[in-house]
Parts: C-alpha cells; sequence; structure tokens
C-alpha cells in the first residue's frame, strides 16, 4: 500500500505533526521523523539505537538540517519547532509530497528544481541512509550541505546519548568539515506537550556535510559501527535489502489483500533479536515499550503464524518458557542487574493457548511435547496457588490479585491508587483458563483436566453471564466493577477452546458491537457507565485515570473482527448473511483510515473514546497490528475474498 500526502496536507509544520513514520532496524532501535521530516516528540530521531538489543536505548542522531544552494542562494529545507512553539522554522511550503511505501520519501520544489531524498534502515544494524536525487536545470549551480543533529538528554528520558560523537559512524560522497559545538535553541515537542510529557529538549550541531555537485544521487549514512560488507553505507544496498526482506516475507504468507499485506509489513517492526538469550522477542510498541509477557503472547498469532513465521514463533516462546517460575512469566524481562516482574496472570495462561495455536498451525507437534512440561507446571501452580494470590477456587474459577497488584492487562497505577484493580476473577483470565485446560486434556488425555473444564464451564456461564443487560460481567468480585460493561468479554469468544452457548455468544457480539464498537477499536468501558473517561490527555494522572476507562483500544477489535467473521461463516446462505458480510466488510476497510492516521504504515495503542479521529499513546503498537492482521488473515481464509 502506497501512502502519498500532498501539499495542503503537510503546510503549515504544526498541521503534519501529528503525523509520522517508523523504520525499525531489527535491534529495539528505530528511525522516526514526522511527515515534515521534523521531530515533535522526544523520542522521535533519525537514529535511536539500541546498544544491547532489545532495550538499551540509545538517541543517537536527531535528525540533520539541510540546505539547498542554488546559484549561490540558500534555501533551508528542514522544518523545526522551537521554543515551545514560539519560534518556528517553518519550511514546508517547499515539500510538495510526503510518500510511504515501505520506507518515506520526500520532494521537495525550489526555483524549478525538484530534491528528493529518502531513508532507508538496515536490518541487524544500528545504520541509517540518507539519499538526496535532484533534477536540475544544466544552466543552474546546485549544492546541498546537511547539518547533524544531536540530543542532549536528561536523566529520566527512557534513552541516552553519546555525548562523544565521533562513536557515530558517517559514511558519505559528500565533504564532512568539522566545526565547534554550537547549541540549538530547545526544540519544541508539540505532541510530547498534548500528552503531558516533558515538551522541550536540548540539541546541538558540530559538523557539516558538503555535496558540491547533484548531478548524481548523493549519499549519507549514519551508523555505531564500523562499515563494512556486512553493514553497507549504500543507501541503494542498504533499501535494495529493506524492500526483499518486505517482499520475502509478503510472499510467504499467502495473504492477497492490500490491507493484510500492509498490516504484516507493519508487523515486522516488532520481532527483534534480544541479545542475553540469543534469541527473539516482541518489541510490545514505539516508541515507549519494551518486550513485555502479556504483550508477547497476545501479538504472537498475528506476528508470526499469520506470517508463517514459525521459527520466530518458536524462538520466542522458547525464550519464555526458560524463565517459568511458579507457573508464572516474565511481564518484564530481567535488564541491568534488575529482577524479573511476574505480575501478569494472562501471560501464562496465553502461552499454553499460543503452544496450542502454534502447533496446530505448522504441524509441529514434536514442539508440544517439548512445552508440554512448561505447560503442566503452569496449570498445577494456578490450580494449587501461586504468587500474587493467583489460586483457583473451589468453583473451578480462577482469582487473582489484593491490595495494590495489577495482574491484568488494565493495569494502570497512579498515586498508589488503581483506576481499574479488577481483583477476583477476571472474565477473559477465565475464558483462557477453560481453553488451557481443554488443550491439557487433548494433549495428555488425562481425565483430571477434562472434569476440572467442565467444573469450569459450568461456574463461568453461572457466574459471568447477565441475561439481563446482554453481556458478560467482567470480574466477579462482589463490587460495582461486575456491572461494568468492558471490552474483555470479547475474548471469551475468540480462545481454541470456547464454552459460551451459540445464544449467548451472539447476545455478548452484539452488545459489544453496540456498546464498544468504533473501527478504530474497542472502548474500553461503555459510554453509559459513570467512570467513563473518553480521551486520554493530560499529565501522568489524567492520562492514567483515562487509559482503561473508555479510551478506544485497537487490538480488541482483533477478537470482535474473528468473532463476527466466525458469527458470520455459520450463517446460512441467503440475504441476511449477505448484508451482514457486507457491514463487516465495510467497517473493516476503515483500517486503510486507521493505517494512514498517526504513524503512517502501522496502527496505534489507543484511540479516543467517542468518536475516534486522533490516535493516543504508542504511535505504533505490536498487538494492534497482530491482532487485525489475525482477523484479516481469517477473513481471507473463510470468505476466500480480499479486501
Amino acid at each position: 500500500m502506497k501512502f502519498r500526502f500532498d501539499k495542503t496536507e503537510l503546510s503549515p509544520l504544526s498541521k503534519c505533526e501529528s503525523n509520522c513514520f517508523l523504520l525499525s532496524d531489527g535491534l529495539g532501535g528505530y528511525c522516526s521523523l514526522t511527515h515534515a521530516g521534523s521531530v515533535a516528540r522526544g523520542d522521535q530521531a533519525l537514529l535511536m539505537t539500541s546498544l544491547k538489543a532489545p532495550g538499551d536505548r540509545w538517541h543517537m542522531l536527531t535528525n540533520v538540517n539541510e540546505i539547498l544552494v542554488v546559484d549561490g542562494q540558500s534555501f533551508m529545507l528542514s522544518s523545526q519547532r522551537y521554543d515551545f512553539g514560539h519560534c518556528d522554522s517553518d519550511h514546508t511550503g517547499y515539500l510538495s509530497s510526503f510518500e510511504f511505501d515501505g520506507y518515506p520519501t520526500w520532494t521537495y520544489c525550489i526555483k524549478g528544481i525538484t530534491l528528493k531524498k529518502s531513508i532507508a534502515m538496515a536490518h541487524g544494524h544500528n545504520t541509517v541512509a540518507i539519499r538526496y536525487e535532484a533534477d536540475a536545470s544544466k544552466d543552474c549551480k546546485v549544492s546541498l550541505k546537511i547539518v547533524p543533529i544531536y540530543r542532549i538528554t536528561k536523566k529520566n528520558e527512557p534513552f541516552k546519548d553519546f555525548s562523544d560523537t565521533s562513536c557515530i559512524k558517517i559514511a558519505t560522497n559528500g565533504y564532512i568539515k568539522e566545526k565547534p559545538s554550537v547549541k540549538t535553541p530547545s526544540f519544541y515537542f508539540s505532541q510530547d506537550e498534548r500528552d503531558g510529557r516533558n515538551p522541550a529538549g536540548k540539541c546541538f550541531t558540530q559538523k557539516i556535510i558538503s555535496f558540491d555537485d547533484l548531478s548524481s544521487p548523493q549519499e549519507v549514512a549514519f551508523s555505531t559501527e564500523e562499515f563494512s560488507d556486512s553493514n553497507s553505507s549504500s543507501f541503494k544496498e542498504v533499501l535494495s535489502s529493506q524492500l526483499s526482506r518486505q517482499k520475502e516475507l509478503l510472499s510467504a504468507s499467502g495473504l492477497k489483500g492490500e490491507i493484510s499485506l500492509e498490516l504484516l509489513r507493519a508487523s515486522d517492526a516488532f520481532i527483534v533479536k534480544r541479545e542475553n538469550v540469543n534469541g527473539k522477542t516482541v518489541i510490545a510498541g514505539y516508541p515507549f515499550f519494551e518486550d513485555w509477557g502479556r504483550d508477547t503472547f497476545i501479538s504472537l498469532p498475528g506476528l508470526t503464524l499469520a506470517a508463517k513465521r514459525f521459527d520466530d514463533c518458536k524462538l520466542i516462546l522458547r525464550t519464555f518458557a526458560k524463565y517459568e517460575h511458579n507457573g508464572l512469566f516474565p511481564n518484564l524481562f530481567p535488564e541491568g542487574g534488575e529482577e524479573a516482574r511476574y505480575n501478569s496472570v494472562d501471560a501464562p495462561l496465553l502461552f499454553i493457548n499460543m503452544v496450542w495455536k502454534y502447533v496446530s498451525a505448522s504441524g509441529d507437534k514434536d514442539f508440544l511435547k517439548e512445552m508440554l512440561p512448561v505447560m503442566l507446571s503452569v496449570e498445577h501452580a494456578y490450580e494449587t496457588g501461586t504468587d500474587h494470590h493467583i489460586k483457583m477456587d473451589s468453583d473451578g474459577l480462577i482469582s487473582a490479585g489484593e491490595d495494590k497488584e495489577q495482574l491484568t492487562w488494565m493495569d494502570v497505577c497512579v498515586d498508589g491508587f488503581l483506576p481499574t484493580p479488577r481483583h477476583g476473577k477476571p472474565v477473559e483470565i477465565n475464558a483462557y483458563w477453560y481453553s488451557a485446560l481443554q488443550i491439557l486434556y487433548e494433549s495428555t488425555k488425562d481425565p483430571h483436566f477434562k472434569e476440572l473444564s467442565e467444573l469450569v464451564k459450568t461456574s463461568f456461564i453461572k457466574g459471568f453471564v447477565d441475561k439481563k443487560r446482554g453481556c458478560l460481567k467482567d470480574v466477579l468480585n462482589g463490587t460495582s466493577e461486575e456491572d461494568q460493561i468492558r471490552c474483555n468479554q470479547i475474548w471469551a469468544l475468540t480462545q481454541p477452546f470456547t464454552m459460551l452457548p451459540e445464544d449467548v455468544s451472539s447476545m455478548v457480539l452484539e452488545t459489544v458491537k453496540r456498546e464498544l464498537f468504533t473501527t478504530a477499536g474497542l472502548r474500553s468501558l461503555s459510554p453509559e457507565d459513570p467512570a467513563f473517561r473518553p480521551v486520554y490527555i493530560g499529565d501522568l494522572y489524567q492520562r492514567d485515570t483515562a487509559y482503561h476507562q473508555g479510551t478506544v483500544w485497537a487490538f480488541p477489535l482483533g477478537a470482535f473482527y474473528t468473532a463476527e467473521i466466525n458469527a458470520i461463516s455459520s450463517l446460512p446462505e441467503g440475504d441476511a448473511k449477505d448484508q451482514r458480510l457486507a457491514i463487516l466488510e465495510k467497517n473493516m476497510s476503515e483500517t486503510r483510515k486507521w493505517l494512514r492516521e498517526g504513524c503512517t504504515g502501522q496502527l496505534a495503542e489507543i484511540y479516543d473514546g467517542l468518536e475516534p479521529t486522533v490516535s493516543r499513546g504508542c504511535y505504533a503498537q505490536a498487538w494492534s497490528v497482530a491482532e487485525l492482521l489475525s482477523a484479516f488473515t481469517l477473513y481471507e481464509k473463510t470468505f476466500k475474498k480480499v479486501l
């Protein structure tokens, strides 16, 4: 899918600062700038690297300033806002288009000269390359100067910088000239200010790279590594490698739809190397997050099975299996001597379900045997009790959490206050638990698991089904949380093994559709609830108290579409089925709009809760992309059609 933004969408500078792009390097590093080529967030950069994959992030190079010289007259091409928005260097008037088709290209037009700039990133290397191509008349002299801009980071920022810029290697067919360091005015980060983060940053310059002749393409590459055959400085080779990788990924999947293929291309950004185990892992989201257990297992079906990346799937599952402890998996891996955090009640159950999905998709039954001891350890811990008050009750249902423990994905804690504690028996956890027990029965034929799953099914239907309100209760704990209509109930319809009667499943699907559905995602709470907070904005307290209280999350939408696809496919042929399928296709096609908004070619973490128009949080989120990709893959497989 090729995205193109014309002049009307790129000027003035403030108009396009909420839109950006993302290139990733497979190590946890990335390149991300706005459509204007500026930075509007402190964690946007031309070269953000991870020196110890995936979490040790260093802000190597913020950006470059570009000055085009035509017959001795200088034109600043670069745009940037400074000093809290009071001093803008806005040259978007020269920018005629921005395109993204797996990599970004800007086209500038000045005095009859067309200049194209493109950026590519090397996979497996901390390297970014830029190419400039000019179309100029023969009777004018055209040259270009670029000035690298380096960041001065603060103590509490989630990344670091090298004050010694000699650590950044430069390869170019231009001329490099050193100059004394000069501090820039404070960069203004409008998107950080919007979200209540630090809106300013200091930068400096100390080099100029000159291209005196633009009659042929000119290039520059920046890297933390010495340039060699394996780490080429050639833009052409970096881009060719990047596009070949994308082509191979798309071809191997067998997917045909334009949206499916774009989601598949986006998915590659999240599978990265984890150096300390010599394996693979999943980045939960850019630019904020590293690899989390829960996010990994939710994302894996879309990131690996839809793409037929079976080897990567096994590597990632093995990585987590090594860290199983008391039946739990790390929600955060140990880094820099810190202890791993095991505060996730869902990750271990999702692990069991994920192993089953992998084996079902790949036919690799030997891997099921390999993982079975870990799966049994999880089940035993949940049945008999483990850390964080996770334990099976006498009714067979799983209860978890007390006091300040945050164990489900709705895990915010603000100044000791839990907006969504969900202590007790959460609906999705027990849906995962039932499916896990069925999987263990199918894997071992031990009647204990069959008997236990039947008990869970009986207790689940008795406890969670609320026919009066047409939904599943969100959590069984005797508080007002039981009565909240939340998106968590959708996962009871989409596990490898489900337990709800058809009429209850239909009831749940209709309620979710009526109360929670948008084409950007599902609301985390019904607008009819007094606690509904639709917009994630403001300082940390304001943001976090709205995070799961009405904000639209993209990733549950994948489960909703999956449930709807399964429901439609079971209908008899006729007008009713055709009409429902047409509505589904119309809604799913809206994904094109969300791939264009925010980070182009990606899906964000969250959106506004009433009428979504603006993405917030991480601008590229693994489970958002992965869960939608799973749904689109199922759509193609089920209906033999493409969108």
